[in-house]
């Protein structure tokens, strides 16, 4: 990135395409440290495109497909890129940057060619593709958006009024970043990137006028992975998909938090039960697998828990034994019903192995480098039809801790404010499955 002594004019952000690792951002030519994404410059640059699409006028270019927000003196570029997602969908590089403060052709010319050359270096930088057409179409769009203003209002009005004049408008519509975000209370729609939507809050009034009041509330909502909703008044029907469908299961209720499923980003967990659903949704995941590479039983062997100095066996009869006193019966419960979702067994030959199958599966549900699937996987693919049998470990401590904080964060510093759905109890403890797997003999495919 040029970081030269003529600071860059915009600033960028790109998703990362496996929806897990950090996003990649720069601000005026310098690129940000994304492994904290709670920094006061990572904040700041998020807070700046949410405020600014969420109340911009939209003008969409059919051309290429990207879209431009105006608001006050800035404009906000969400640009198409030739890239996708580990779901499959296009991952467009976002743009933000002060308006040229003149309609004059040569400070246009010089802003839109300050726009491509920058766009190009970030682009580099976050290993994006872009091409000459989507570039080129680009300025033309921004020149079109320059020349022409936005629906309602003409962008020469504006520009024309002294920069003073601007800037205190700006101020007046743009308060706190923060309260921006809390402000409203109409509906804003769930944001694209899964990385923006790891916790989902559906704020009242009431909940908005508590947390602004208070320092570190405000300071947990406006972490880039909280997404800010209100309550649909609309009845559902006319909500994006996702949206929809959180709706149609009664999640969008003012005072609810939302946990995402880190085994699929579009599906969410109440954060009253987000540590036994994403331990229930890792199990699912290895069953499905262990289908896909043609298992024909399951079967649990033991089952060691670490909450407390206990061992907990399988009997002869099946049954999880152990755990002392009533303080433990919640947890056995929970430990004997995962086992029974783990057991296994198909009648017949069972299904056909079809191991391409299995790792796209694997990737889709980001558990390909998950050690113990990563193991039963790349056995499979090494020893093909001479593979029976398979011993392997299933532990739910890995799918615990993948939700764990972001429920604590959410209880800690929320938990008097939003509506409780239930307690926030785990009743699902650190455990380890010790499984067998059986494999039927077939053709790899």
């Amino acid at each position: 990135m040029n970081t030269g002594e003529m600071a860059g004019r915009f600033s960028f952000i790109a998703q990362s395409l496996d929806n897990s690792s950090p996003d990649t951002a720069s601000t005026r030519g310098h690129l940000l440290d994304m492994t904290d994404e709670r920094s006061p410059g990572v904040v700041k640059l998020f807070d700046r495109t949410t405020l600014i699409s969420s109340r911009g006028r939209q003008k969409t270019d059919p051309a290429t497909g990207s879209r431009a927000f105006v608001y006050g003196n800035e404009v906000l570029f969400e640009i198409a890129s030739l890239d996708q997602d580990i779901a499959g969908r296009r991952s467009p590089i976002m743009c933000v940057g002060e308006l040229p403060m003149s309609q004059e052709r040569e400070q246009i010319d010089t802003w839109i060619r300050s726009l491509l050359e920058e766009l190009q270096e970030f682009a580099a930088e976050a290993d994006r593709k872009l091409s000459g057409r989507q570039v080129h179409g680009l300025g033309q769009f921004a020149r079109a958006i320059l020349q022409s203003g936005t629906p309602g209002q003409s962008l020469k009005t504006v520009l024309s009024r002294p920069v003073a004049a601007v800037m205190k408008a700006a101020q007046v519509i743009a308060p706190d970043n923060v309260e921006a975000r809390l402000g409203s209370n109409d509906y804003e729609v769930l944001p694209d990137a899964p990385s923006k939507r790891r916790i989902v809050l559906v704020l009242s009034s009431a909940d908005r006028r508590q947390i602004i009041a208070d320092r570190k509330r405000r300071e947990t909502v406006s972490a880039p992975d909280v997404a800010i909703l209100s309550e649909p008044e609309s009845g559902g029907s006319d909500l994006p998909k996702l949206d929809s469908a959180l709706y149609r299961r009664g999640l969008l209720r003012a005072g609810s938090a939302l946990i995402q499923n880190p085994y699929d980003p579009d599906e969410y967990f109440s954060v009253a039960t987000a540590a036994e659903d994403a331990v229930h949704a890792y199990v699912r995941a290895f069953i499905q697998i262990c289908r896909l590479l043609g298992a024909v039983s399951v079967e649990v062997i033991s089952a060691q828990r670490y909450d407390a100095r206990v061992s907990v066996q399988k009997s002869h009869e099946g049954a999880v034994q152990g755990g002392v006193g009533a303080e433990h019966s919640r947890s056995d419960e929970a430990i004997a019903q995962l086992q029974n979702e783990i057991q296994y067994r198909e009648s017949g030959k069972g299904p056909a192995r079809q191991v391409s199958k299995a790792w796209e599966y694997a990737r889709a549900k980001q558990l390909d480098r998950d050690r113990e699937l990563g193991y039963i996987l790349d056995a499979v693919t090494e020893r093909g039809d001479s593979l029976e049998k398979l011993q392997v470990s299933i532990n739910t401590g890995e799918a615990l801790e993948s939700v764990r904080s972001r429920v604590s964060r959410v209880d800690s510093d929320l938990g008097s404010v939003l509506v409780r759905r239930g307690d926030i109890v785990g009743t699902v403890v650190r455990t380890i499955f010790t499984c067998e797997v059986t494999f039927r003999a077939g053709e790899v495919r």
